[in-house]
């Protein structure tokens, strides 16, 4: 709380810059090695596909992955959330999106490619989940409210929708 962890009291009284201050504080070394070996997977498959976009997704989704965690708080009193995990659940998102949203406009990949990818991603998102509930300290409403708001900014650039040109 000290170092501006995102916790919904403060919040709720004008100190917002705890959404964006979060993403980059992280609980302990295993928590940031994770999330940077995350990070290096999936960042670079959507700065490939988004450019400069990316870092405004990175930061949007983050933040929304904290408001959603502060909103769907059930004990204001004792969430306290840290971590770039909302903003890669987020860039996770994104590529769903992504895939969603240019599957036809993307005849130039290789079927077995967008599969693969898009398979991989869902495991990813899945299998974290999975291994994760039960887990003390782990915000899963975090994860979602990022993922979530990953899916609605694939949408924003200019879809592909007949394929390259």
């Amino acid at each position: 709380i000290k170092f501006k962890a995102v916790f919904p009291l403060p919040l709720y009284n004008g100190e917002v810059y705890r959404l964006i201050v979060a993403i980059a504080m992280h609980a302990n070394f295993m928590h940031l090695f994770g999330n940077t070996l995350t990070a290096l997977v999936i960042l670079s498959r959507v700065e490939h596909t988004y450019r400069w976009w990316t870092i405004l997704f990175y930061l949007i989704a983050g933040i929304a992955g904290n408001i959603f965690v502060a909103v769907t708080s059930t004990s204001p009193y004792m969430t306290v959330t840290v971590g770039a995990s909302t903003s890669l659940y987020g860039m996770m998102g994104v590529l769903v999106g992504y895939f969603i949203v240019n599957w036809n406009g993307l005849q130039f990949v290789p079927f077995v490619l967008k599969l693969k990818v898009m398979f991989t991603t869902v495991l990813m998102v899945v299998f974290s989940l999975l291994f994760t509930i039960g887990s003390k300290g782990i915000s899963h409403f975090g994860h979602l409210g990022g993922f979530l708001a990953g899916l609605w900014l694939s949408g924003i650039p200019t879809p592909i929708l007949n394929g390259p040109r």
